[in-house]
């Protein structure tokens, strides 16, 4: 009979000892769970904020890009028309130090354009413009841009700028993508 109580009391201690195990076998499993799905938090939200942060500097540089192109506009028929005029010539170099302040601005923020065909049509508006306002004895080509075509063509290029800061201004992005809530 001695051996009975023996077995009994074993058998509670190895059961005891097992569920132990058992228990911090499934804890731990459950706490790499809980921390993979921390870290996969934490991408996630760096994810988040590195889309808002280049959502932010596509609008700022649209916008100044936007405004741009219309100062450059402004610039080049001032300018084109001192050329053409008996204009004094302080006006004419106020006028040409204007016009290349807004062509150097213009081709610095078009070449971060981030939308290549956006890019191209802001580049093709400047070299128009700038063909349309350079003198016809300098020129040397029998071709000659006008300014109403570089007028169309700057108006194409914020056109398009101006459709892609009202695409991102309408993205309804939610905040998290929907991987995050796959884990339950």
């Amino acid at each position: 009979m001695d051996w009975k109580w023996t077995v009994t009391a074993v058998l509670s201690v190895v059961t005891l000892v097992l569920g132990a195990l058992l228990n911090q076998w499934t804890a731990s499993r459950l706490e790499k769970a809980q921390r993979r799905r921390e870290q996969e938090l934490r991408e996630l939200e760096r994810a988040q904020v590195r889309l808002d942060r280049r959502e932010e500097f596509e609008l700022a540089h649209l916008n100044d890009l936007y405004a741009a192109l219309g100062e450059l506009q402004d610039a080049a028929l001032i300018y084109k028309a001192h050329l053409e005029s008996e204009s004094l010539p302080e006006d004419l170099r106020a006028a040409a130090g204007k016009f290349s302040e807004a062509d150097t601005k213009v081709k610095r923020l078009g070449d971060l354009v981030l939308d290549d065909d956006d890019r191209k049509l802001v580049g093709d508006a400047h070299d128009v413009t700038v063909r349309a306002c350079v003198p016809a004895a300098l020129a040397g080509s029998p071709i000659m841009t006008t300014m109403h075509q570089a007028r169309y063509q700057l108006g194409r290029a914020q056109y398009a700028v101006a459709a892609r800061i009202r695409e991102v201004y309408k993205t309804d992005a939610p905040a998290l993508p929907a991987k995050l809530g796959t884990h339950n």
